[in-house]
Formats: structure tokens, sequence, C-alpha cells
């Protein structure tokens, strides 16, 4: 039975920083507001569009890993702030890389996006035909944001990271993984609504982000704590058998709840928040590319490693990932 295994990683920020003292200057709050309650004291804000961000991080993994575009069978894209309604972004970035003999198709799952197109590849490269998947998840959430509300601006941040898989028939990659949605929570976190409007109707739209902060956290201690207890389990695994545990950098504070839960040592549980901010789909891929580059992880170590998001829809997700 083929597997999949991780052969490049990439990610790429942003030049542009904001800081929480450049906040300070135009709203209500401080460095020491925003530090205490998230975790985060910067975050990358781009110039550009979605698939530029995410085919600065394809040509970056490409040109690290000496891989001809011409080989990869498709492209998934993760992001739920996409260039245009048609195309997709994966289609840009198909373009721009040339890789003329990949398929290429989005995936919205907002922060889990990430996680959800990791799992897709997974399965497109077990069904036989596929060898070689680039997964990336990239985001410019700033263009959804509303930066006269401080509880929901101060949060993200800009970015996009990628991951190649590869087919194989060695015991790594995804070993266990449970994915959920929970449509009756979907007003938890809702942003960029289009109404109908058109000759016949009348509907205004709002672009901006909205947030049920007390909700969000609510749902997070619990049905994702479940839901990592549960992708453990199927594999007979404990906390003690991961050696990182990776999770959605969403707040600092979420992330210490779910760790202490956990009963996780801190020491396996890898955080970037201070300096990028929540990503959204770009989270994970882009901490997951400064672990490889700083030695924490390593291609075909057999470490094993827990990925969790959580995100819009409500949707949450975990693997369990053996390199």
């Amino acid at each position: 039975m083929y597997t999949s295994k991780i052969v490049g990683h990439s990610s790429y920020l942003p030049e542009n920083i904001l800081t929480n003292d450049d906040f300070s200057k135009f709203l209500d709050t401080s460095d020491e507001w925003i530090y205490s309650r998230t975790g985060i004291k910067q975050r990358h804000v781009s110039k550009v569009n979605t698939s530029v961000l995410c085919t600065n991080a394809a040509n970056i993994l490409l040109e690290k890993f000496n891989i001809d575009p011409l080989i990869l069978d498709a492209i998934i894209v993760a992001t739920s702030t996409p260039d245009y309604t048609i195309p997709s972004v994966s289609a840009l970035v198909q373009g721009n890389i040339k890789a003329s003999n990949a398929m290429a198709i989005d995936i919205n799952s907002a922060c889990s996006g990430f996680v959800f197109a990791l799992s897709t590849a997974d399965k497109y490269i077990k069904c036989g035909n596929y060898k070689n998947i680039l997964v990336i998840g990239g985001e410019v959430t700033s263009k959804q944001l509303d930066y006269t509300d401080r509880t929901t601006s101060v949060l993200f941040g800009d970015g996009a990271g990628a991951i190649l898989l590869q087919r194989t028939d060695d015991n790594t990659g995804i070993i266990s993984e449970k994915l959920e949605t929970h449509g009756d929570k979907h007003d938890f976190i809702v942003s960029g609504f289009t109404g109908v409007n058109n000759t016949l109707n009348k509907e205004d739209g709002y672009p901006y982000l909205s947030m049920k902060g007390r909700d969000v956290f609510n749902f997070v201690t619990r049905v994702v704590m479940k839901n990592i207890i549960s992708t453990l389990e199927n594999v007979n695994l404990t906390i003690d058998d991961i050696d990182f545990v990776v999770p959605h950098q969403a707040n600092i504070r979420i992330i210490e709840v779910l760790a202490r839960k956990l009963k996780c040592d801190p020491s396996k549980v890898f955080t970037n928040i201070d300096k990028v901010a929540n990503t959204s789909a770009g989270s994970l891929p882009i901490i997951l590319d400064e672990m490889f580059n700083n030695d924490s992880l390593t291609l075909g170590s057999k470490q094993n490693i827990l990925l969790t998001a959580f995100g819009g829809g409500m949707s949450c997700g975990s693997l369990v990932i053996t390199l």
C-alpha cells in the first residue's frame, strides 16, 4: 500500500511588519494589552494578494529542493482569502510556476484548511494515481480585517507555507487523523459575506471578519481536545509517543490550555505566534518550515508529530505524521 512522506518545505512572509506599538497609534490598545492576552508581538501584512504569497512559497520550495515543477501531479491550496472567486488560487499558482502537468484545487476550511488539504493530498497519493503533490497554506487575512476593531485586527497576519508530499512505500506519512465540521456553530467566526445583489434583489454584503471569542475558546478547549485525544487513541498512542505537538497559532493562551489538558511537556509544543500572529491556513506550514530549518524536525527521521488546528465553519482536525 502506498503512503506519503514529506520531502520538501518552505514558507514566505511579506516584508511589511506591523507591531503592537504600531496599533497603539490608531487604536485604544498597547503592546502589553495585546501580548498579555494573545502572545503576539508583531505580524506581517501583505501589499499583494494571496496567489503571490503562495507562488513565492512554491518557488522557494522548488528551488531549495531542486524540484522540477513538471513532476507535480497536483497542487492543493488551503485558503479562505482567495484573489478571486474564480479562478482558484491553486490555478494561479499552477500557471505561475509552470506546473503544467498538475491539476489544481483550493480548499477552504479557514484556519483548519492546511490540515484538511494535507489529508486530501495523502488520499490522492494513496489511491495510486499521484506521486508528487504540492500542498500550500496561504492567506492575506489583512484584506478582511476592520482595523478599527481591536478584538480581531490585532490577531491576524499574512503569509504562506508549502509542503511537498511524495509517494512512498515505507512506514511514514499520516498514520492517524480525525477531521470534523460543526456547521451548527458556523456563526462563531464569519468573514466576507456576499449579499445577493443583482437586478432582481438588493442585499448588502459585509466584508470584515467577526468572531465570538468566548465561544471559540470554549469550542477549542472542549471539542478540539476530544479531537486530539481521539486521533491519538486511533493508533494506540499517547502524548508521550509524540515528539512535537504543532498547534495552529491562534492564541498563546489557547495553546497553553491545550498543552496543560494534554499533560504535555511544554518543550514539545512549538510556537511562533509572537512573530507572525495567526496566519490562518498558513499557520501550520509556516511553523513546520521553521522547525525543519532550525533542526527541531528532520526529514526521514521517523519522528512522530501531531498537527492540530481549528477554524471557521466551525472546523477542526488533527493528524499524526511520521516523518
